[in-house]
């Protein structure tokens, strides 16, 4: 049977499925001690009191042990194992030992020496409820034994400076220390168990272990032996757990009765206090209910047995337990002090600690409760007589505190400690404590009574008033006492300078953790300025013992702290350096952010050797993709690096400082995280801006300033140096409302000078500031100091209001829609976090979906739609339900290439994530338009439009429960679009995500809109058009508005000979018809048409009517098959986006698009223009080629090797040929119509390109140019040279594609369905742009809005035959304008290396020879008239 009946843990709280494993692991740790000596525990229980000084107690012998497994203030966390386990030892010793004295002190060494003992043996616990196994077959090395016995050490004695570290007290080497020295040592542990192993008042305890019964789930040990050998972990054991020296071997009922007979009747061990007298006893009724709680099992039985006998104990036990003032005499004689709980030798009369005479040895029977003769230690007496309830505050000599005498002070101290806790918090105040220690500390004439201020204050804490003393000494006022302990660090006395900071770390130990704000600046001022390198050493260990016990809050108190270390770390005084340097390194590990956690090293070797090592680490951290949240702790070790990498020469040492800047800034939530830093990093980050020579670099820096701007909360006109200060909260002020609302809650009228009241006003502000508002917090705070003010008023109430009202004042304002509706949750994600690449693209969003909505998700391009999309389907959002929860389906345009040959029934009958039939299969194809002839034509076949409705018809059949639809309106015609609109709609089960740029398409559709930006994602109920009422700067979402920040610009077309007006036709299409190859049915009939430069040309038709395979044939990507000709003037350059325009760049997604450009471009021509169908050579071609390229001149044969160069011949070219074999002198001119018909038409087009190329580029192909290219069309320079186009959005990718087509600056530009993923902004933006363009512009598109815009002129295809209409059609150059170069205009700005414009000196006009004569002339005409007259050259 299990040694422990039962594990309870509280729910609800962070981690909480890990408390009773942990629990069940300490147990099963102390199991074979537990074993040895037969003992056993009706529950091990956690709880969490209010009292933070509070670790565990032991009810009624072991039947009930709790233990806090959390440190105060930071329940999301757990103690360390090894010191759980210490206070399990603890409280077992209990079972045979009630008050803290010498023989529970000499057990509880056996202890813990056995449980260091198994340690060492390799024993770390076998599973509670297990079999156990002996350890006799594991073979530990030498070398292994003596390391792991080090590490044991080390962390023993880590843990001893806890928790103690145990030891019988006077039996064994004093290591030379003094007998005052042992009686400190003694009375310090005892005291601190006390405070750890009790509360001063029993009903607070009992309220803690009801509140933990009532909040607790447990699970009785039978059921968990069940489950053990459920999972077989007895099938794995290899022996039995090693043994101990045991009294028997077994524990019956008998030996339980026995050994609870040897312990004293008690009913909450820990909470005796051996000078105030016995305990209250915790009520029946409780233990009743903790009784009620256990299931009925088999170990209930022997527990309720249990219970029986300990109720049974007589009465006179109890009386024994309690006699704390009987000498207490060891069997072996030797017998322990009632006053310093020494062990002295038996023939010792006094204690050889103290002094005390043994005037009547006597001994205690505890089986038989007969006392014989008492005596007691009276060294206490005077402290006692000081402190009795007789005694008025008033009476209460302050000036015993700092005598001469040294013992007369520690009575005196015990005194006031013993007063303090009788007559409550004013006390300290009516006795003018604070003036007196103050005046203690600075008399520089009496070193003992400075030893004495130090003294006093450290016995207050050690003895239970720490929370009373807390009001009056935490304070950073030059007044107060604390920064007089500090200058006391410095002081030639060594007595006085340890007694000042025993006493500062006292305080530090015993004060509230939130508290650390209001010390922090005395301990900050004093090392940066303190004249006494001791000061400082001092104030560096309290600052490493607060990065301890106050995480947080030092964490948060991080901007302040690391710049006064990185100061420190390079004091003159070495002993202070190295202080500061390990505080340093303590005050990193602060630092939580998993982003950074890796470069903590780096960064704290740039603080400490910044010359070296800040472009080190400068260059680490740009290539770190920030995702978490970047708080006071990550940004204040990242900003000092900034700073000075500021100051760094090279260009890109500054521009990294800047995407750091920029990238960290975008996860900062709060400006007052950032707003510390920005007097210092924003101007130089505007210095940077002004004064750097890279444009680009300029740019980044701009966009960090812009960033910061925003965060921080800077108005433009300001750099960030005159900010007015942020609205702190002021204790004074919440003391205030804390009277108000005592009052309001049924509290008697306190006065706000009390000292609890204002304390607690305090600490409610430095909460407020910290901006936090959890409930747990406030209520773990602030009661106990509201409790000394008033101590019968229950102050819960009234700190939830106050809690409540500051959370309100700091919240936003942004609106807020409650999801009331009906219906089902198919996804509710609380935070989760998104980022691509570098980039990031929501930081603590959240998202709820209901089933059956319809969401519309809108932002710019590049905000993270399309990313979100496939980050649902690839499971990569945390917290979305799982597949096989929430079936969720993709429909995207992910039909390739490599599928073109296959049928479409067959490749829809190959997905085998569809659940239908094939006959439902075959019918939903023929419900979207596919019917049974349709069915067998080849995917490849398929237009764009068909292509969609081929993966909406998947998506029906995949029976999805979310529908993630990604512009599912791209190449569906108006017919199309309506039908997908009613589809939707229908869909009652079904929830739709949707993303598209077609504003009509989505006001008919959607029911809510998710607003993507500023790193979040928030709901608005309603359409688009409600959606644009709640914010009404998304307009651009509904709107063709063109932004005056944001438009495009297309590059101005270069003259082509012989065009003289933008009439004359460039490109014709004469009589052409055309077929796929395999296509059953012909594509195109008899297409004549010419384009212009002043064509603006909408090609409109339904899907599959043949607008792309006509435009193909023009831009020469196919050749005319079944007659026809089309001609294109010599010169002319196409700029040509496709239908799928992702696919001129699918196969460089790993490039930047500068280096895609620097690919494509590297010839001096288009290397895309190299696999059009007009450029690659056929068999019959190359064969026709081949006979043509025999020339025969005065009768020599001659073969024609390349074509080489041309020039103009009246209206056309001719052409100067190579010849194998022979000199560049033996070149021929030939002309361009002999040379098409000897076969080199191909061969003509090549160069024709190439001239084309160079008379119309004349741009270089260099970063800076690229970078200005695209800027043209809304693509930022660090897309363009720093993110592969993997990384791109699906606008951003058409930016890059629009950007590559138009680089040659075309005379026509052909899109095809150019609208496709384009937002509504950036539509906007080319349509102006297409407007202004000096050349013609063909367009297929189905959006009515974007072609009634643009276009005059219709090409209507149906059915593969041509209806143009609005055409203004000529022959010759027409009547129109004529293109001339316009007078006036500017030069053409030229760049440097660096891409700055060079500023050209403005040339003089070189003035003719009569232009001289005459200036000459009316020179001396001048000086006849008496005027002075000087030439430059005279001056």
């Amino acid at each position: 049977m299990s040694l422990i009946g039962r594990f309870e843990h509280l729910p609800k709280r962070p981690r909480s499925e890990e408390a009773r494993p942990l629990l069940e692991k300490i147990a099963s740790q102390v199991k074979p001690i537990m074993s040895k000596r037969g003992w056993k525990v009706g529950t091990l229980a956690e709880f969490l009191p209010a009292n933070p000084a509070l670790l565990g107690n032991n009810m009624n012998a072991g039947q009930r042990i709790n233990l806090r497994l959390r440190p105060p203030g930071a329940e999301s966390t757990f103690y360390d194992y090894e010191q759980l386990v210490l206070v399990m030892l603890h409280e077992l010793t209990h079972i045979e030992h009630g008050p803290h004295d010498a023989k529970f002190y000499k057990l509880l060494a056996e202890l813990e020496e056995e449980f260091y003992e198994l340690k060492r043996r390799g024993y770390s616990g076998e599973g509670f409820h297990g079999t156990g196994h002996h350890l006799q077959g594991i073979k530990v090395n030498e070398y292994e034994g003596k390391v792991r016995g080090l590490a044991a050490a080390e962390k023993r004695l880590a843990t001893a400076r806890v928790i103690g570290k145990g030891g019988v007290l006077g039996g064994g080497n004093r290591d030379g220390r003094s007998m005052k020295e042992i009686i400190a040592e003694a009375a310090e542990r005892r005291i601190r168990d006390d405070k750890a192993c009790k509360t001063e008042d029993s009903g607070d305890v009992e309220a803690e272990v009801k509140k933990a019964q009532e909040e607790s789930v447990g699970v009785d040990a039978v059921d968990l032996e069940r489950q053990h050998e459920q999972d077989g972990r007895d099938d794995k054991s290899p022996g039995q757990p090693p043994s101990l020296p045991s009294k028997a071997s077994s524990v019956s009922k008998a030996d339980i009765s026995a050994s609870m007979a040897n312990v004293k009747k008690r009913e909450v061990i820990d909470l005796t206090d051996d000078e105030l007298g016995p305990t209250r006893p915790i009520s029946s009724s409780i233990i009743q209910r903790s009784n009620e709680r256990v299931k009925k099992s088999a170990f209930q039985t022997s527990r309720t047995e249990t219970t029986k006998q300990w109720n049974d104990i007589p009465p006179t036990l109890l009386d024994a337990a309690h006699d704390d003032s009987s000498t207490l005499v060891l069997p072996d004689g030797e017998w322990s002090c009632s006053t310093c709980t020494l062990i002295n030798r038996p023939s010792a009369s006094s204690c050889e600690a103290c002094n005390t005479t043994r005037s009547r040895p006597v001994t205690t029977n505890r089986l038989s409760g007969t006392k014989t003769d008492q005596w007691w230690c009276e060294f206490l007496a005077p402290a006692a007589a000081a402190a009795a309830p007789s005694a008025k505050a008033g009476a209460f000599d302050v000036a015993t505190l700092f005598v001469a005498d040294k013992a007369a002070r520690d009575e005196a101290a015990l005194a006031l400690a013993t007063a303090v806790k009788k007559n409550g918090v004013e006390f300290l105040g009516q006795i003018a404590f604070n003036d007196a220690v103050v005046k203690a500390l600075t008399d520089k004439k009496s070193a003992a009574a400075r030893e004495g201020a130090g003294s006093v204050i450290s016995t207050l804490c050690e003895n239970g008033a720490g929370a009373l003393l807390e009001p009056y000494v935490v304070a950073s006022a030059a007044n107060t006492p604390f920064p007089n302990l500090l200058e006391a660090f410095g002081d030639k006395e060594k007595a006085v300078k340890e007694s000042s900071l025993a006493a500062v770390k006292a305080i530090v130990q015993t004060m509230n953790p939130w508290a650390t704000f209001v010390i922090l600046p005395a301990l900050l001022n004093q090392v940066r300025t303190a004249g006494k390198w001791q000061v400082k050493a001092g104030c560096l260990d309290v600052l490493q013992q607060l990065i301890t016990s106050a995480s947080r809050q030092m964490g948060q108190a991080m901007p302040d702290l690391i710049p006064v270390l990185a100061e420190a770390v390079w004091d003159t005084k070495a002993d202070v350096k190295k202080a500061a340097k390990v505080t340093l390194e303590k005050a990193c590990a602060l630092v939580e952010n998993k982003d950074i956690e890796k470069f903590i090293p780096a960064l704290i070797k740039s603080l400490l050797n910044p010359i070296e090592e800040v472009p080190k680490t400068i260059t680490l951290l740009s290539a770190t993709t920030f995702v978490s949240e970047v708080t006071a702790p990550t940004i204040s070790l990242i900003a000092p690096l900034l700073i000075r990498g500021l100051d760094e020469r090279p260009t890109a040492t500054k521009r990294k400082v800047c995407v750091i800047a920029d990238n960290m800034s975008k996860l900062v939530d709060s400006e007052y995280t950032v707003r510390p830093f920005l007097p210092r990093l924003l101007p130089g980050l505007i210095k940077t801006s002004e004064t750097i020579a890279d444009p680009e670099a300029r740019a980044v820096a701009n966009r960090a300033i812009a960033t910061l701007r925003r965060i921080g909360k800077v108005p433009a006109e300001s750099d960030g140096s005159d900010l007015p200060p942020l609205p702190i909260a002021e204790g004074p002020a919440l003391a205030t409302n804390l009277v108000a609302l005592v009052k309001k809650h049924g509290g008697v009228s306190v006065e706000q000078a009390n000292p609890g009241l204002a304390y607690a006003g305090v600490l409610a502000a430095s909460l407020v500031n910290a901006h936090t508002f959890d409930q747990n917090t406030w209520e773990a705070a602030l009661p106990t100091y509201l409790k000394l003010a008033l101590p019968s008023y229950d102050p819960l109430p009234a700190v939830r209001e106050l809690l409540q009202k500051k959370a309100d004042e700091a919240e936003t304002d942004d609106v807020k829609f409650a999801d009331e509706e009906e219906g089902e949750d198919l996804c509710n994600i609380e935070q989760f976090n998104l980022a691509y690449g570098a980039k990031i693209l929501l930081h603590h969003a959240n998202m709820r979906l209901k089933r059956g909505h319809r969401y519309g998700l809108c932002g710019r391009n590049g905000s993270g739609k399309s990313t979100l999309m496939n980050a649902i389907i690839n499971n990569q959002v945390d917290g979305f339900p799982p597949p096989t929860e929430v079936r969720t389906f993709y429909v995207q345009h992910d039909i390739d290439g490599s599928e073109a040959e296959i049928s479409i029934i067959d490749w829809v009958l190959g997905d085998k994530r569809l659940q239908a039939t094939p006959e439902e299969i075959k019918q939903t194809l023929e419900s979207v338009g596919f019917d049974e002839a349709k069915q067998k034509h080849s995917i490849g076949s398929l237009s764009g439009g068909w292509k969609m409705k081929l993966a909406l018809a998947r998506a029906i059949l995949f029976k999805a429960d979310i529908l993630l639809l990604d512009e599912p309106t791209n190449h569906l015609d108006v017919l199309n679009v309506t039908w997908l609109i009613d589809y939707l709609t229908s869909l009652t089960r079904c929830t739709s995500i949707i993303v598209s740029h077609d504003s009509d398409f989505l006001n008919r559709t959607v029911t809510d809109v998710l607003h993507l930006n500023n790193f979040k994602l928030k709901r608005y109920p309603g359409n688009l058009e409600d959606f644009v009422k709640h914010v009404p700067e998304a307009k651009s979402y509904y709107q063709l508005d063109v932004a005056e920040d944001y438009q495009f610009k297309l590059p101005a077309p270069p003259l082509l000979d012989g065009v003289k007006t933008k009439e004359k036709s460039l490109l014709k299409m004469r009589n052409v018809s055309f077929q796929y190859p395999g296509s059953p049915i012909q594509q195109l009939y008899d297409i004549s048409l010419q384009v212009s430069l002043s064509s603006r040309v909408a090609i409109l038709g339904p899907n599959g009517s043949g607008k792309s395979t006509l435009v193909k044939l023009l831009t020469g990507e196919t050749e005319p098959n079944l007659g026809g000709q089309v001609w294109k003037h010599p010169n002319l350059v196409i700029g040509y986006v496709a239908q799928h325009a992702f696919h001129h760049i699918d196969n460089h997604l790993d490039s930047t698009p500068l280096e895609y450009m620097l690919w494509r471009y590297q010839t001096g021509e288009d290397l895309e223009e190299m696999h059009k169908a007009n450029r690659v050579m056929t068999e019959e071609e190359l064969q026709k080629m081949k006979e043509g390229a025999t020339v025969i001149k005065e009768g020599v044969k001659r073969i024609i090797d390349e074509i080489v160069a041309r020039k103009k011949l009246k209206q056309s070219y001719e052409y100067e040929v190579s010849f194998k074999g022979m000199s560049s002198a033996e070149n021929m001119w030939i002309s361009r119509d002999e040379l098409v018909t000897r076969g080199f038409e191909k061969k003509v087009i090549e160069l024709d390109t190439r001239e084309a190329q160079r008379l119309g580029l004349m741009r270089p192909l260099v970063r800076r140019e690229i970078e200005k290219h695209f800027e043209d069309f809304g693509l930022e320079s660090e897309f363009v040279s720093h993110n592969s186009m993997r990384g791109l959005s699906g606008g951003q990718k058409v930016k890059v594609v629009l950007g590559a087509a138009t680089w040659r600056r075309p005379h026509i530009i052909c899109l095809d369905e150019p609208t496709n993923y384009l937002d509504r902004e950036s539509l906007a933006a080319l349509i102006a742009a297409l407007k202004n363009f000096e050349g013609g512009v063909l367009i297929i598109t189905h959006n009515r809005e974007f072609s009634e815009s643009i276009c005059t002129e219709v090409w209507a295809m149906r059915d593969g035959h041509l209806e143009a209409s609005g055409h203004n059609w000529v022959e010759g150059q027409g009547s129109g304008e004529r293109i001339d170069k316009k007078a006036g205009d500017e030069e053409e700005v030229e760049y440097d290396a660096l891409g700055n414009p060079i500023a050209k000196a403005k040339k003089v006009k070189q003035l003719s020879a009569a232009d001289k004569r005459k200036a000459k002339k009316d020179r001396m005409a001048r000086r006849k008239r008496g005027e002075e007259v000087f030439t430059d050259e005279e001056l």
